[in-house]
């Protein structure tokens, strides 16, 4: 509900693909388990291959090709299990945005359902506000040098959300960053903010 001071709402910026976005999170979940696992018994067996090949009756140069070979394998092994296992975070990603106590606070969730704060935004450091197809959001990127936050997992926006941007003063500097939400929230954002940031074009 939206009732003046100390008011709470919130909602969420979905993934516009999510069946798609769900799915490929679990098959890299899973290509970096089996890769991970693999690496695991890699890395053992590397121990008695190793025993094996320096003591055979193959030649120096053999035996230098052999262990270059196996220990490459398991590098690769390795390599790509933790790459799927880290890359999977990437996949699924929403944006929770809550407004309590005049402040907007966004938090990342990935598809393993890590959370992540990544702004709180007090409506008495909002500096500026609008919609991100407008020509002040054009100056903003520039006196950014387009240096921005994208806090939505999507390219195009939802049905009945827009694109709006924000230029609010952090701890350290001045802010630009970039949701998708639905108008209430952004209604209520400039009535706590103050009509005066609102830039209409």
């Amino acid at each position: 509900m939206l009732q003046g001071q100390g008011a709470f709402y919130e909602e969420s910026a979905l993934p516009a693909r999510r069946m798609h976005e769900e799915n490929k999170f679990k098959t890299f979940r899973a290509l970096g388990a089996v890769l991970l696992i693999a690496f695991g018994f890699a890395v053992i067996l590397s121990f008695f291959f190793v025993n094996y090949i320096v003591g055979s009756t193959f030649s120096s140069g053999e035996k230098a090709g052999f262990l270059a070979a196996w220990f490459a394998a398991v590098v690769a092994i390795g390599g790509f299990g933790f790459f799927f296992w880290f890359y999977k975070n990437r996949c699924n990603v929403s944006y929770d945005y809550v407004f309590v106590e005049d402040e907007l606070r966004v938090t990342r969730v990935s598809g393993n359902g890590k959370r992540r704060l990544m702004a709180r935004i007090a409506a008495e450091r909002v500096l500026e506000l609008g919609w991100a197809e407008s020509e002040a959001f054009a100056r903003a990127k520039e006196e950014f040098a387009g240096r921005m936050e994208i806090l939505t997992p999507n390219k195009t926006r939802g049905e009945e959300k827009e694109f709006y941007y924000i230029v609010y003063l952090s701890e350290f500097e001045k802010e630009l960053v970039v949701i998708e939400a639905h108008s209430r929230l952004f209604e209520y954002l400039v009535r706590v903010a103050g009509g005066s940031k609102l830039q209409r074009k």
